[in-house]
């Protein structure tokens, strides 16, 4: 019988969110009464196949989030958080359970990433060392030089990515030994990128929105409220790129 893989995931919650608000933690805005943070570790600890959720964040912030997500504490933990959100999944991952075999990296203030998408981006980690949702480019982009646009970008080769990103938990410990500064990279599908290896794309979910400003909250709210699509369902999908 195949032992199932030891699975962590990583929700980064380091940073500031003043572009949300300048004094209140976006973590902890509330959606449909309960704070953002609350519905995207509720979506992790509800997946069967996660082991560990790791919480990269500042102390003041770790107390906030000790008394709102008590009801997961059989598998989350918060860890120190970097000066950046690179060095905060640096410091998630060298603080995971060494049995760890995929490492998922998932934007904490994305609360609405479904079962479904976990479930596909886990299936293709068995054939994939790092594994990338992401969506079709949809507007016309431009280069522009000094407000002069200098020519149309061709979108069909572009893709818009999403998280959770998975990983094989090697793959991430060769780009750590490898990478002297991990702040050049927004991303560790980029990270992983510059020591040889390429992400798998599979299909990620346009309703799978990052909140950056107060208006994409609004948008959740509407979505949630006139759909079945929420952070502990599972969508239907096919997962075809």
């Amino acid at each position: 019988m195949t032992q199932e893989p030891y699975i962590s995931v990583i929700l980064p919650a380091g940073g500031s969110g003043q572009r949300y608000h300048p004094s209140q933690p976006k973590l902890l805005a509330p959606i449909h009464g309960k704070p953002v943070i609350y519905h995207t570790v509720a979506a992790f600890y509800n997946h069967p196949a996660i082991s560990e959720i790791i919480i990269p964040c500042t102390n003041d912030l770790k107390n906030q989030l000790d008394a709102v997500l008590h009801a997961f504490c059989s598998k989350y933990h918060c860890v120190p958080s970097g000066r950046s959100r690179a060095l905060s999944v640096a410091s998630g991952y060298h603080n995971r359970n060494p049995r760890s075999h995929y490492v998922l990296i998932h934007d904490a203030a994305r609360p609405n990433v479904s079962a479904n998408l976990i479930t596909r981006v886990i299936a293709a980690l068995h054939t994939h060392k790092a594994v990338i949702p992401g969506i079709p480019v949809t507007d016309t982009l431009k280069n522009v030089a000094n407000g002069w646009i200098t020519h149309t970008v061709d979108r069909s080769t572009l893709v818009a990515v999403q998280t959770p990103q998975g990983f094989h938990a090697d793959c991430l410990a060769t780009a750590y030994a490898t990478v002297l500064h991990l702040d050049n990279y927004t991303d560790e599908a980029s990270l992983v990128e510059a020591c040889g290896t390429a992400g798998k794309i599979i299909a990620g979910e346009p309703t799978n929105i990052k909140l950056t400003v107060d208006s994409d909250r609004h948008f959740l709210e509407y979505v949630w409220g006139h759909s079945n699509v929420h952070p502990d369902s599972s969508q239907s999908h096919d997962g075809t790129w």
